[in-house]
């Protein structure tokens, strides 16, 4: 797609065979702002080229091989708004400390940029069902007072995420589906002051 004044300023490859060293010529784009090279082969390494595309606001990586240290290399990228990233490696982790870190955004501001999570607008639900969050993801949590509800799944729920979950006292309501919580996450969950809805 191209603006007023013919130029580039989005590129949507999706499903292309592309390469790290392809990213090196599409980073000469100057006016670049949205780039889709979701279900291709690229990588860490890659990302290191996208780093002079100072205007790209909206990035989609999912299917692709990109790791949190390639993530590192978009601390450049200082207009990033968006970051498609599922069915990758990345962690929430790496992606709250781009966001928050190194492009000064709130955590609130940083978990609506990314598109396997969502939170509304209050900051008041957030919902991690298919990102199969990580202990350390559900740690993030603790950086968001208001939040009320949450909706979690994935294989790593287990008694210490639960335990991570019940240091969130104003939690009302939790949604949790797979892993295997046992007594002792149940406990942890159980001694939540606000929690109406599990």
């Amino acid at each position: 797609r191209a603006n007023d004044q013919r130029e580039i300023v989005a590129l949507d490859l999706r499903q292309q065979v592309l390469s790290d060293d392809d990213l090196e010529r599409i980073a000469d784009i100057e006016k670049l702002r949205a780039l889709y090279v979701s279900n291709s082969t690229i990588t860490d390494q890659g990302l290191a080229h996208l780093s002079k595309c100072h205007d790209l606001e909206t990035l989609d990586l999912k299917a692709t091989e990109v790791t949190d240290a390639g993530l590192v290399r978009l601390g450049e990228n200082r207009a990033l708004k968006t970051l498609i990233i599922d069915d990758t490696a990345v962690t929430l982790a790496a992606i709250v400390h781009l966001l928050v870190e190194v492009h000064g955004h709130t955590v609130a501001e940083s978990l609506t940029a990314i598109h396997r999570m969502a939170i509304d607008n209050s900051g008041r639900k957030v919902d991690l069902r298919g990102l199969d969050a990580s202990v350390d993801d559900l740690k993030t949590l603790q950086t968001i007072p208001d939040v009320r509800t949450l909706f979690v799944d994935g294989n790593q729920l287990n008694d210490e995420a639960a335990s991570i979950i019940a240091a969130n006292p104003g939690l009302e309501a939790i949604w949790l589906e797979g892993g295997t919580i046992g007594n002792l996450g149940v406990g942890a969950l159980a001694t939540m002051p606000e929690l109406r809805h599990l």
